[in-house]
């Protein structure tokens, strides 16, 4: 596909002011949607935010949002963060597949909540903090695939509007010149639709706070860096190839989700959540529960509670056919 370079500019407020009026979306750039294989455990087409002058920190901050244009708005999900500084090496390489970043800091604001806090899990679990860092084998360092041993590695937030925002706060563990930063999404549940990105004069060591006045917003501001985000430079072609992609996907999801059990489920969890919403959230929170189960965990529970267990799958085949419709 051909590319060109668009100049995305990123307008300068305080962060002071930011927080005060955190609705505000001028300086948050769009993430596209990515592609998956069969398999899920390597993801492709990541969104490539190159910066015109190279920025020296130690220290970076991501907020993320979805807006649920590309899938379930209940989650803020982030796959991977990669980044470059000049040389061959992804500087967000994490602590547990072989670099030195990791993430100090998980946070939100506007209404989001972490749905897993602890910093000490590594790539084998799936959503995670430090999972977003893992870029594993075979592809690891690769500018165009992510590769994972847990295709649900990844910080995720409860979400729910498009203004929830999730917060990582990222120590790289040395100063860095950052030229590049790409983006892969999650194929899980929910996806990261905007995000934006900050930097930290702090290169002691000392752990700045998410929310300190000193963190700078790449912008196109004098001092600071523009942000150019690779965009397609032929509508028709574009849309020609997103169609093909689109109904590509839309034909193996329906294959995998789209039979008539699934259906039938999604109509009923469906006509649940508009017209009794105690018993979605019911539905919901039990599917949360254990969606991160092993097998073993599940088929115990279809036999000792066979009515939870009864709304687990009916939830999960109304999700899984509710993402194949988003291809259509």
């Amino acid at each position: 596909m051909k590319i060109k370079f668009l100049f995305f500019i990123l307008s300068l407020m305080s962060l002071g002011l930011f927080f005060e009026n955190a609705k505000a979306d001028v300086s948050f750039s769009d993430v596209g949607a990515g592609a998956t294989t069969d398999d899920g455990y390597t993801v492709t087409d990541p969104t490539v935010f190159t910066l015109d002058t190279s920025v020296s920190t130690r220290y970076i901050r991501i907020e993320v949002r979805n807006d649920g244009t590309l899938g379930d708005e209940s989650y803020v999900e982030l796959r991977s963060i990669k980044a470059w500084a000049g040389g061959s090496t992804n500087v967000l390489k994490g602590i547990y597949s072989g670099g030195s970043a990791q993430v100090v800091e998980i946070n939100s604001y506007n209404g989001a909540s972490p749905y897993q806090s602890n910093l000490l899990v590594d790539c084998s679990q799936s959503w995670y903090p430090q999972g977003s860092l893992c870029d594993e084998s075979p592809n690891a360092d690769s500018k165009t695939v992510s590769s994972k041993s847990n295709e649900d590695s990844g910080a995720t937030w409860y979400g729910g509007s498009a203004d929830d925002t999730g917060v990582l706060v990222i120590d790289m563990g040395s100063v860095q010149n950052l030229t590049e930063l790409r983006v892969f999404q999650m194929f899980s549940d929910g996806k990261t639709t905007q995000i934006r990105f900050a930097y930290h004069p702090e290169t002691s060591g000392v752990q700045p706070m998410w929310d300190g006045d000193e963190w700078n917003t790449f912008t196109d501001t004098e001092g600071l860096p523009t942000i150019l985000q690779e965009e397609p430079a032929d509508d028709d072609e574009v849309n020609n190839e997103k169609n093909d992609k689109e109904n590509s996907s839309y034909k193996k999801c329906k294959k995998k989700y789209g039979s008539d059990s699934y259906k039938q489920d999604y109509q009923k969890v469906k006509y649940y959540k508009d017209n009794d919403q105690g018993l979605y959230l019911q539905m919901q929170n039990v599917y949360r529960s254990y969606r991160t189960s092993g097998n073993a965990v599940k088929d115990e529970l279809e036999k000792t509670n066979p009515n939870t267990y009864q709304e687990y799958k009916e939830y999960r085949r109304y999700k899984k056919y509710k993402d194949c419709k988003k291809h259509k």
